[in-house]
């Protein structure tokens, strides 16, 4: 159960600060934030990687 507990808050503070990145990096670019994330998700290597990430949270809920 603790392993558990761990992991959740691991991934959850991971997506937050993937969350954060991707704030970032729009401002960087002047560029919207669902615009960035569509570009990302036509790039097969970043839409599996987010995929994974995603997925990993939708397992723990």
């Amino acid at each position: 159960m603790n392993a558990d507990m761990l992991r959740e808050t691991l991934d959850k503070r991971l997506w937050g600060l993937f969350i954060e990145l991707l704030c970032n990096v729009c401002e960087v670019l002047e560029m919207d934030a669902n615009d960035l994330l569509e570009k990302m998700l036509v790039n097969p290597k970043a839409e599996s990687m987010i995929l994974r990430l995603c997925s990993s949270m939708v397992k723990e809920e």
